[in-house]
């Protein structure tokens, strides 16, 4: 967890602590306070996101996470102590003052300043000014970085402030203005009250969970302005639709871009920003902290439209493209709302009915089999997609055509949507 360069002067290091005391007694006047141990420290400071200051979209920050939360570009590099900033995706260079070409090894901050460098030079921004070591400190104080301060872990986590990519530092003995080369700086990669850090630690980086320091000083610092939407999808013919199981808006899902021509279904979602995806009740919201679902977004416009749809809904695909705003006032509290209606197919298809003969019998089984099999079929293609995925698992096998065999002998027929296996 080494943060700090030993090698700074005395000259300067005695400069910087004056320059810090005066900043702090200026900024103690216009903000409020709270006790830190037994110091009073700055509690919260509002000011500008670390985006805004490097020039960096914040969607093109939180992507670059995504893309990587699951590979080894990140993950397993191993930890080198001091200035090393070369990850196991991107070791041919020599980032880090300590770095050797070819060999991979990340401290804490240098794996905080390689996921900043590559999103900002991805957004056309200013990466030459992105601190590592110790200067960080001066950097969100000198640009007046939105933060806030917290006791203890316990306290952050239950504050609500916190949110998926936003950077925490721990200054272990109490205080940002005591040097200590345990120092730790990493990105929050939570839900928001969930305990996930993503992070360079002996021996590798890796997403686990926040170290609980007593007695230390947790500053947490906003990388993006945030924006949240809602979707509410309603049935244009809730007399026909309401109460019924076989008009179900559940697992819908709505892409989000940044494009109003970027949806590409065979794409499998690989332009979208991210999805909503509805429950039951045709809600869906993007405060999830998953990429199944959008976490947050950057203010701006983006456009929502219909994608996935599960074979057993029996609705018409909306084909609108919708156009949402998104500010920093639309919080998690307060989304923006996007109000859609669907309307449902009148005679919906019997899950299961390959045949299309009104049941579902060993014989939809056996064409299901046939289908596999690669022999061709005497069925409508369309409507063999729609009923022929039984489990719902989005490919259709030997597993769908066993349930209907189920079927044929424990369920009434012929089998309609929603009723029990």
């Amino acid at each position: 967890m080494v943060c700090n360069n030993r090698n700074t002067s005395t000259i300067r290091r005695c400069a910087a602590i004056i320059l810090a005391v005066i900043m702090l007694m200026m900024a103690v006047v216009a903000n409020t306070t709270v006790s830190v141990g037994a110091k009073t420290a700055v509690n919260e400071i509002v000011g500008k996101t670390v985006a805004e200051v490097l020039g960096m979209d914040g969607n093109t920050y939180i992507n670059w996470l995504y893309s990587h939360q699951s590979d080894k570009y990140y993950l397993t590099t191993p930890y080198k102590g001091w200035d090393h900033r070369n990850p196991n995706g991107d070791k041919a260079n020599a980032y880090g003052y300590s770095d050797t070409k070819n060999v991979a090894g990340m401290n804490c901050t240098g794996f905080v300043w390689h996921v900043l460098m590559k999103a900002t030079k991805a957004s056309g921004g200013n990466y030459s000014i992105i601190p590592a070591l110790s200067g960080w400190v001066s950097f969100y104080r000198n640009n007046n970085i939105s933060r806030r301060y917290f006791s203890s872990k316990t306290e952050m986590l239950n504050s609500g402030y916190l949110e998926k990519g936003d950077i925490i530092w721990m200054f272990i003995h109490g205080s940002e203005d005591i040097s200590d080369d345990n120092n730790h700086i990493g990105i929050y990669w939570g839900n928001g009250q969930s305990d996930v850090f993503w992070n360079s630690i002996t021996p590798e980086n890796t997403q686990g969970r926040i170290s609980d320091y007593p007695g230390a000083q947790y500053c947490v610092l906003k990388v993006m302005t945030r924006g949240y939407i809602s979707v509410k999808k309603s049935s244009t013919n809730p007399e026909l639709t309401d109460g019924k199981p076989e008009y179900t808006l559940k697992n819908i899902e709505y892409y989000v871009s940044k494009s109003p021509t970027d949806f590409d279904y065979s794409k499998n979602g690989k332009n979208y920003l991210g999805y909503i995806k509805l429950n039951e009740s045709g809600e869906g919201h993007s405060v999830n902290g998953s990429r199944a679902t959008l976490c947050s977004l950057a203010p701006g416009t983006y456009y929502v439209k219909e994608g996935y749809i599960p074979s057993n809904c029996n609705y018409e695909r909306d084909e609108t493209v919708y156009t949402v705003k998104v500010t920093a006032e639309n919080t998690k509290t307060k989304p923006v709302e996007l109000n859609v209606f669907d309307r449902p197919i009148q005679e919906p298809n019997i899950l299961g009915d390959v045949d299309n003969d009104g049941e579902v019998s060993v014989l939809d089984a056996a064409f299901i089999q046939r289908k596999v099999c690669d022999i061709p079929l005497a069925v409508d293609p369309e409507h063999f997609l729609k009923t022929a995925d039984v489990d719902g698992n989005n490919s259709i096998d030997i597993t769908d055509a066993a349930m209907i065999q189920r079927y044929e002998s424990e369920l009434p027929t012929p089998y309609k949507i929603g009723e029990p296996i």
